[in-house]
């Protein structure tokens, strides 16, 4: 029998079958230790890009088999193009119902810096160069002719993107120092403790930033965020959650669990 854990839909929870051995299948933030792991689970299958909600060396000194599901880089990847496109036009300015029409920007012709060039990186640049963007990249482990060395390169971007997973490396990457040095579209897909979510909003709110779209945030569900008068759009961790999505990820549990 396979146990879920966490909210998924249920399309996703019919199109698993129920014959298997005992599987845990987990989404984040969902945390997978010692103190959550069921009794008799044999194999732990997370549907995500992440899984820093899961202790993988508990895992492996239980015998337990552990597998990732990363689907959904196509819905992170159009979520940030409809992110940048929606805040390079100032849509929730226009949006607070007093006629304001605020100037805003193309995303033609943009320079757009990746921060991580990991599967949902690549599928960002793919769309984004289709659009008419100059691409760069700082990401340690790619090399690249778009790679730059140092994230004060790609703060001279018009638009930055950030896509990694949280490590010990990369906890608290962003924060007020980049904000200081960057005037552009800010967009977090990656995990809460990889930007410092406050320092990034005090900077919209100081006018330094022209725009921020925060999809993950330090703990989740967060506060809810003030946005009157701010170039702002912040959601509840949405940016792959579709109905697509779900279906792709069904049938690769079912893979997985199958073997």
């Amino acid at each position: 029998m396979v146990q879920l854990l966490g909210d998924f839909p249920q399309s996703f929870v019919e199109a698993l079958s129920e014959d298997h051995q005992d599987v845990l299948v987990v989404r984040a933030p969902e945390l997978v230790n010692e103190n959550t792991l069921p009794q008799g689970i044999t194999k732990v299958v997370t549907v995500s890009h992440g899984m820093d909600h899961v202790d993988v060396d508990f895992l492996k000194r239980k015998g337990v088999e552990f597998h990732r599901v990363p689907v959904g880089a196509t819905d992170v990847a159009e979520f940030c193009i409809a992110a940048a496109i929606t805040l390079l036009r100032r849509i929730p300015v226009a949006d607070m119902g007093d006629w304001t029409r605020p100037e805003g920007r193309r995303l033609a012709g943009k320079t757009w810096g990746l921060v991580g060039f990991g599967v949902v990186g690549k599928a960002v640049a793919e769309v984004a160069e289709s659009l008419g963007c100059e691409v760069f990249i700082y990401d340690p482990y790619v090399e690249d002719d778009r790679a730059v060395a140092s994230l004060d390169e790609i703060a001279k971007a018009d638009i930055v993107s950030v896509q990694v997973p949280l490590t010990e490396k990369t906890k608290g990457l962003i924060g007020a120092d980049f904000a200081s040095k960057f005037d552009g579209v800010f967009i977090d897909v990656s995990r809460g403790g990889v930007v410092d979510t406050p320092a990034i909003l005090e900077a919209l709110k100081q006018g330094t930033l022209f725009g921020v779209a925060l999809d993950v945030f330090p703990e989740e569900p967060y506060p809810m965020v003030e946005a009157e008068g701010l170039n702002l759009l912040a959601t509840p961790h949405i940016a792959s959650n579709t109905e697509d999505r779900w279906a792709d990820a069904a049938k690769e549990v079912n893979r997985v669990v199958s073997k």
